[in-house]
């Protein structure tokens, strides 16, 4: 399908261009065997993801609703995939278990074991975050089969991955992208330029163009959003206090340890306050202030000793920590990222009459 659109004042004739209904029924279609089939859905704020997303299923399924579909923590997921069978299921930012700043080996795991289950059951998973390097790494370099990026709102391209592929770093050609968006855009500047560029990836599938919700659904929506968000506070709170209890007892541990050593153990000091700190997800200034203080009050420490709480081992004294999956942010990764991020001198995109 070929669409007229004025770009920044530009009349511009796109092919190769698809509704979120259209593409969602071939989504449908491709989620009838047995295996995950995951759509990422990326770009700033206020650009249009959540609103593709909904369309996207609508088109996927008739039996589509907010309440149902529109998911945004770990519980909710899990609720998602063991009752829903053929159903479109909207990830938020906000479920931990699928962010690349919260994998560990196990919660990956988890992850991926819970989109097989959405693949046994026939459900469509779509992630929706900022960007694409915030997704869990397994997931985004091996699972995923489409990656839209938006562009602006209405206007945004779809990727297919490369999945056939040995090299899972050429999964959506991230280097060949990045050189066409420079070519492309030194030529024609930020809104063509990146139209040219994307049109040549191997990756390139389509264009996809949609309206905005009418008010009152997009109202309804907000209104579910919030709600749900904020319905596992609960937790949350629970969470806070577990993590006290374990620091409470952190550092307990540690002060009878060094009264047993006479704080004078060198297994127990070296340089790893800023593990436990990590872990405990406080700063090093204030668990070192909390195990002077516990230490003083037990007798420990005085005055002369109590520098010795610089450099204690905590590495050994809780539970291993777990290898973290995803690596640091490479400056290859942030720069893809900002170089296909247009920013906001991208204009609105107005249909042609």
């Amino acid at each position: 399908m070929k669409v007229n659109m004025t770009i920044r004042g530009i009349a511009v004739e796109l092919s190769h261009v698809i509704t979120p209904k259209k593409f969602g029924y071939e989504l449908k279609r491709g989620t009838k065997g047995d295996y995950d089939f995951p759509t990422i859905i990326t770009g700033k704020p206020r650009r249009g993801k959540s609103v593709l997303a909904i369309q996207l299923a609508r088109g996927f399924s008739k039996h589509y609703s907010h309440e149902k579909c529109l998911i945004y923590s770990d519980n909710q997921f899990k609720n998602a995939i063991q009752n829903f069978r053929d159903m479109p299921i909207i990830v938020d930012e906000a479920v931990k278990m699928f962010l690349a700043s919260n994998a560990t080996t196990g919660k990956t795991k988890d992850a991926i074991i819970a989109l097989n289950v959405c693949g046994n059951q026939h459900n469509q998973v779509f992630f929706v975050l900022p960007f694409l390097t915030d997704l869990v790494k397994s997931i985004r370099e091996k699972r995923a089969q489409y990656w839209i990026y938006i562009i602006t709102r209405g206007l945004g391209v779809i990727f297919k991955s490369n999945d056939g592929l040995v090299n899972t770093e050429d999964f959506w050609q991230p280097k060949l992208l990045e050189q066409k968006l420079k070519q492309y855009r030194a030529r024609y500047g930020e809104v063509l330029g990146t139209i040219y560029a994307v049109q040549e990836m191997p990756t390139f599938r389509n264009f996809i163009v949609w309206e905005d919700l009418e008010k009152e659904d997009y109202l309804k929506y907000e209104q579910i959003k919030d709600s749900k968000k904020y319905e596992d506070d609960s937790l949350d709170v629970e969470t806070a206090e577990i993590r006290k209890a374990r620091e409470n007892l952190a550092i307990d541990l540690i002060v009878s340890l060094m009264k047993l050593e006479g704080g004078k153990n060198k297994k127990y000091i070296r340089d790893s306050r800023s593990i436990l700190a990590g872990m405990l997800g406080t700063s090093e200034g204030t668990l070192r202030t909390k195990i002077r203080q516990r230490a003083l009050i037990a007798g420990v420490l005085t005055d002369d000793k109590k520098d010795d709480t610089e450099n204690i081992d905590f590495e050994n004294l809780l539970n291993p920590i777990q290898t973290l999956e995803e690596p640091a942010v490479i400056k290859k990764d942030v720069e893809i990222e900002s170089l296909i991020d247009l920013g906001d001198e991208f204009e609105e995109v107005e249909p042609n009459a």
